[in-house]
Protein backbone atom coordinates (compact mmCIF):
# COMPACT_ATOMS: atom_id res chain seq x y z
CA UNK A 1 0.00 0.00 0.00
CA UNK A 2 1.17 3.63 -0.88
CA UNK A 3 0.91 6.22 1.68
CA UNK A 4 0.77 9.47 -0.14
CA UNK A 5 0.99 12.52 1.38
CA UNK A 6 -0.81 15.54 0.89
CA UNK A 7 0.57 18.84 -0.37
CA UNK A 8 0.57 22.66 1.36
CA UNK A 9 1.51 25.52 0.06
CA UNK A 10 1.85 28.77 2.51
CA UNK A 11 2.49 32.07 1.07
CA UNK A 12 2.98 35.64 1.94
CA UNK A 13 5.10 34.61 5.10
CA UNK A 14 7.63 37.56 5.76
CA UNK A 15 11.19 37.38 4.77
CA UNK A 16 12.16 37.51 8.86
CA UNK A 17 9.74 34.27 9.17
CA UNK A 18 11.08 32.67 5.79
CA UNK A 19 14.63 33.08 7.58
CA UNK A 20 14.45 32.21 10.66
CA UNK A 21 12.47 28.53 9.77
CA UNK A 22 15.42 27.95 7.33
CA UNK A 23 17.95 28.58 9.76
CA UNK A 24 16.49 26.09 12.55
CA UNK A 25 16.04 23.70 9.35
CA UNK A 26 19.40 23.82 9.02
CA UNK A 27 20.39 23.61 12.45
CA UNK A 28 18.24 20.09 12.65
CA UNK A 29 19.35 19.00 9.77
CA UNK A 30 16.71 19.01 7.32
CA UNK A 31 15.18 20.41 4.55
CA UNK A 32 13.02 23.12 5.21
CA UNK A 33 9.90 21.00 3.94
CA UNK A 34 10.82 18.53 6.49
CA UNK A 35 11.34 21.09 9.13
CA UNK A 36 7.96 22.25 8.87
CA UNK A 37 5.93 19.43 8.15
CA UNK A 38 7.51 17.97 11.55
CA UNK A 39 6.10 20.94 13.15
CA UNK A 40 2.51 21.06 11.68
CA UNK A 41 2.75 17.79 12.87
CA UNK A 42 3.28 18.53 16.29
CA UNK A 43 1.11 21.21 16.22
CA UNK A 44 -1.74 18.83 14.78
CA UNK A 45 -0.86 16.50 17.21
CA UNK A 46 -2.31 18.86 19.72
CA UNK A 47 -5.86 19.70 20.37
CA UNK A 48 -6.29 23.75 20.31
CA UNK A 49 -7.53 25.34 23.17
CA UNK A 50 -11.07 25.73 21.72
CA UNK A 51 -10.67 21.74 21.38
CA UNK A 52 -9.74 21.09 24.56
CA UNK A 53 -12.45 22.66 26.48
CA UNK A 54 -15.36 22.02 24.18
CA UNK A 55 -18.19 19.82 26.01
CA UNK A 56 -18.29 16.43 25.10
CA UNK A 57 -20.78 13.78 26.00
CA UNK A 58 -18.24 11.66 27.57
CA UNK A 59 -16.26 14.50 29.51
CA UNK A 60 -20.15 15.71 30.31
CA UNK A 61 -21.55 12.32 31.79
CA UNK A 62 -18.01 12.06 33.31
CA UNK A 63 -18.56 15.41 35.24
CA UNK A 64 -21.73 14.81 36.21
CA UNK A 65 -20.83 11.12 37.87
CA UNK A 66 -17.74 13.15 39.71
CA UNK A 67 -20.23 15.62 40.92
CA UNK A 68 -22.85 13.18 42.66
CA UNK A 69 -19.79 11.53 43.95
CA UNK A 70 -18.61 14.31 45.51
CA UNK A 71 -22.11 15.09 46.69
CA UNK A 72 -22.97 12.32 48.33
CA UNK A 73 -19.43 12.17 50.00
CA UNK A 74 -20.45 15.28 51.30
CA UNK A 75 -23.96 14.15 52.43
CA UNK A 76 -22.65 11.31 54.07
CA UNK A 77 -19.76 13.43 56.49
CA UNK A 78 -22.80 15.78 57.13
CA UNK A 79 -24.69 13.14 58.29
CA UNK A 80 -21.94 11.42 60.40
CA UNK A 81 -21.98 14.48 63.01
Amino acid sequence: MIDRMSMLQVRNISPETHRVLKSRAALAGQTLSEYVARELDFIASRPTPEEFFRPTPGRLANADAEREAAADIVRRERDSR
